[in-house]
């Protein structure tokens, strides 16, 4: 059995967590790859939501959904980044991945991405909340 490790993994390992639509170019980029979550717009507002907020399961469910879908699109696009030629296409790497990222939690049901992001910050400080997302997360890959 798999066991994800919340929210500091997601954030290590994605590293970033998803802007209002406005994901910069270096969100992504080379050096925050394997480094901790850069400061992106939408960040304060999920901060806000995180600690005026309780989740329901349904937010819970779509929030493992993306962040498993997000882990597939990093995985894809740390190697391609990798291995650019120039900084310019690793820049243009990340901005699609950046944008791949943020589509994969617009597409999931019943969650913003401010939503998201409010998740991760709440359950940093929460562990029963980063088991409930587990729990979500194993079932989801079962």
């Amino acid at each position: 059995m798999t066991h994800f490790r919340l929210p500091a993994a997601i954030l290590a390992a994605l590293g970033l967590t998803l802007g209002a639509g406005a994901l910069g170019a270096g969100a992504l980029g080379a050096g925050a790859l394997g480094a901790g979550a850069p400061a992106v717009a939408g960040q304060t507002a999920g901060m806000q939501l995180a600690q005026s907020q309780s989740f329901s399961d349904d937010q819970l469910q779509s929030f493992a959904m993306a962040a498993l879908e997000i882990q597939e699109i990093r995985a894809d696009y740390v190697a391609r980044i990798q291995e650019a030629e120039s900084e310019e296409q690793r820049q243009q790497l990340a901005e699609e991945a950046n944008a791949e990222m943020a589509g994969a939690v617009e597409a999931a049901p019943g969650i913003s991405v401010e939503e998201y992001n409010a998740i991760i910050e709440a359950s940093a400080d929460d562990p029963a909340l980063s088991q409930r997302i587990n729990q979500y997360m194993q079932s989801d890959t079962q």
